[in-house]
Formats: structure tokens, sequence, C-alpha cells
């Protein structure tokens, strides 16, 4: 049972939260970000990466 659970863990990826929660800093994606900051999304992502702030976690993005 505990071999199906931790498949089934690896298919879904990483549980992201548990690296946000309890941080102060905040984080957020693309696409909230640029809408936090009323950005257009191409123009906040170069902005980002020119920054460096950007943290790549499998797939997902999670911006400083």
């Amino acid at each position: 049972m505990a071999e199906k659970d931790s498949k089934q863990q690896l298919r879904c990826g990483p549980d992201l939260w548990k690296y946000v929660e309890g941080h102060r800093r905040r984080y957020t994606d693309y696409l909230a970000g640029a809408h936090l900051y009323s950005m257009g999304y191409i123009d906040f992502v170069k902005l980002v990466k020119e920054a460096g702030a950007n943290i790549r976690i499998k797939k997902k993005v999670i911006v400083l």
C-alpha cells in the first residue's frame, strides 16, 4: 500500500506549499505576479528573469 502512495505522489509532483507556507516573503507565479503588479505577462517574465528572482522546481516557477 505504501508503494502505491509513493508512486501516486511522484505522478502529482512535489508539494510546493510546504516551501511557501510560513515564510515572510511572498511567492507567486508569473501570471499572478503580472496581475499583482498590473503588468503584461511577457514584460513581467522578462523583468523577473533579468532580476534573477525566479526559482524553478520541475515545471513550476516561483517568483520571489
